[in-house]
């Protein structure tokens, strides 16, 4: 039977019976069983499919997530297997979505496939336990910390930086100390973002010891954000820092020193801003202006 708004009725009616724990448990476990043996693998997919056909019919959406949720493990196996097929942003944004919503039972689901051979199925499962934001997934989260793909890791920052809680921010202090650049750009943002302090040691770090100019540019708008006093120290020197070599990366690093500084909002941060009005580089003099004037609103 083809899947249609009539069907779509039926089924959402018994899922609504199935549900409801007012109900006497013969009746509600009589509507379960007629709807999970009503929908076999094949069902499921066009179930799915026709779910997002109408993505945007939230009266439709409403009723087939009512299904979803009797359906239990089926319909998020369904759900993966086509996310894992789908090469459309919508239709992966909108299964995402749907699986997020059906919360806990979808996501202890979704630990399965963390073991899965294929890495952007890993991926996926990792972005949905990002949005999942329970520290109790971290174990599982954890055991990915040095998967052979870069892509995959890129994805567990993001997962760890959703996940609200100390033990995050110490996996990605963990990955800051052992990652590759283009990772440990992205972790230094996470880590100003979250104001880790924790973290301003290691990022200071990085900032004297990496050759890498976006690493240490990242560095300086992750100590502005954090925002201490060893933070600002720092910040203040390169803001400073006026040399005759390398004066192109010189130039950037005083820059993004100036906006960490615009960050921190306080007398001392101001005071060495206005002394960089009166600096011998236009750019510089300009910036300085500009980030006082976000301390000053």
């Amino acid at each position: 039977v083809e899947i249609d708004n009539f069907i779509i009725d039926v089924f959402y009616y018994f899922s609504l019976d199935a549900l409801n724990e007012k109900l006497i448990d013969d009746i509600r476990k009589e509507a379960q069983s007629f709807l999970r043996n009503s929908f076999g693998n094949d069902r499921i997919k066009k179930l799915i499919d026709y779910s997002i056909l109408n993505y945007d019919k939230p009266e439709i959406g409403n009723k087939v997530h009512k299904i979803y949720e009797v359906l239990g493990d089926r319909a998020v196996d369904g759900m993966i297997d086509k996310l894992s097929s789908s090469n459309n942003i919508k239709e992966r944004r909108y299964i995402i979505n749907e699986i997020i919503n059906l919360g806990t039972p979808a996501f202890e689901r979704v630990i399965y496939y963390l073991e899965d051979d294929r890495w952007f199925v890993i991926r996926n499962m990792l972005t949905i336990l990002g949005f999942a934001r329970e520290e109790k997934y971290l174990p599982f989260i954890y055991k990915l910390i040095d998967y052979p793909d870069v892509r995959v890791r890129k994805e567990l920052v993001k997962t760890l930086s959703r996940i609200p809680g100390k033990q995050s921010l110490k996996h990605l202090r963990e990955m800051l100390k052992k990652e590759i650049d283009e990772i440990k750009q992205l972790v230094i943002f996470s880590l100003g973002i979250l104001k880790d302090q924790e973290a301003v040691d290691d990022i200071i770090s990085e900032l004297k010891n990496n050759e890498n100019v976006f690493i240490k540019k990242e560095a300086l708008l992750a100590l502005g954000r954090i925002g201490n006093n060893r933070a600002l120290q720092n910040l203040k020197e390169y803001a400073l820092k006026k040399t005759f070599f390398n004066k192109a990366n010189n130039k950037i690093l005083r820059l993004s020193a100036i906006e960490g500084l615009a960050e921190i909002k306080n007398a001392e941060s101001e005071k060495i801003l206005e002394s960089l009005i009166k600096d011998s580089d236009i750019e510089i003099r300009e910036k300085a202006f500009d980030s006082l004037q976000k301390i000053r609103i």
